[in-house]
C-alpha cells in the first residue's frame, strides 16, 4: 500500500503560489492543487478552510525569504531598498499580485515586515501614529504602482514608460515628503 504523501503549510502554500504564477489566478482550485501536490481533495481542508484559506498563504511565500531590513544606514535609504525590493517581487509574480491585492495583513511574513518598517520608523523619531501613516502610505504606493505597472504589461497594447526606475523615483519622493519630529 502507498504512504499517504506528508503535508504542511509551507508545502501547500508553494504548490499553490507556482500554480498561480505560471497559470493565473482561475487555475488555483482544490481540484487542481490537491492533483498537483499528488493527495485526494479533502486533505487540503485539514490543512485551510478552502480555496480562501490557501489563497490566505500566498503572501507567505511572495515575502518568505525577503531579508530583514538593513538597520546599518538612513532610515529613507533603508525603506527605500526594503519597498523597491517589495515592488519587484510583486510585479515579477504578477498573477500572485492580482490574486492576493485585497487581503488584509494577516500573514507571518506580512506581519513580520509590518512590524520592521514601524521599528525602523520609530527608531528615525517618529511617533506610533506618523510611522503607521508612512507605512501605509509606503505600502498603498508600493502595491499601486506594481498593480499598475501589471496592468499595463498586460494590455492589448502595452505602453512603454511605467518601469522600476519611475517606481524608485516617486517612492523616493514618497520618503522625502515625511520627517520624523526629531529631523
Amino acid at each position: 500500500m502507498a504512504r499517504a504523501r506528508l503535508l504542511t503549510h509551507d508545502i501547500i502554500a508553494a504548490a499553490a503560489f507556482e500554480l498561480v504564477d505560471a497559470e493565473g489566478a482561475a487555475a488555483l482550485t482544490i481540484a487542481r492543487l490537491a492533483d498537483r501536490l499528488g493527495v485526494a481533495q479533502m486533505t487540503l481542508y485539514n490543512y485551510a478552510a478552502g480555496k480562501q484559506g490557501i489563497v490566505d498563504m500566498l503572501p507567505d511565500v511572495l515575502l518568505a525569504d525577503l531579508p530583514p531590513i538593513d538597520r546599518g544606514g538612513r532610515w529613507r535609504d533603508e525603506l527605500d531598498a526594503c519597498f523597491a525590493e517589495v515592488h519587484d517581487r510583486l510585479v515579477r509574480h504578477r498573477n500572485v499580485t492580482q490574486l492576493i491585492a485585497g487581503l488584509p495583513v494577516a500573514s507571518e511574513a506580512q506581519a513580520r515586515l509590518y512590524a520592521e518598517v514601524l521599528a525602523v520608523l520609530e527608531a528615525a523619531g517618529f511617533s506610533e501614529r506618523d510611522a503607521l501613516t508612512v507605512h501605509r502610505t509606503l505600502s498603498t504606493y508600493t502595491l499601486g504602482f506594481a498593480l499598475f505597472e501589471i496592468a499595463e504589461k498586460s494590455s492589448a497594447t502595452p505602453k512603454a514608460g511605467t518601469d522600476a526606475t519611475q517606481f524608485r523615483t516617486g517612492l523616493r519622493a514618497v520618503l522625502a515628503a515625511f520627517s520624523p519630529v526629531a529631523e
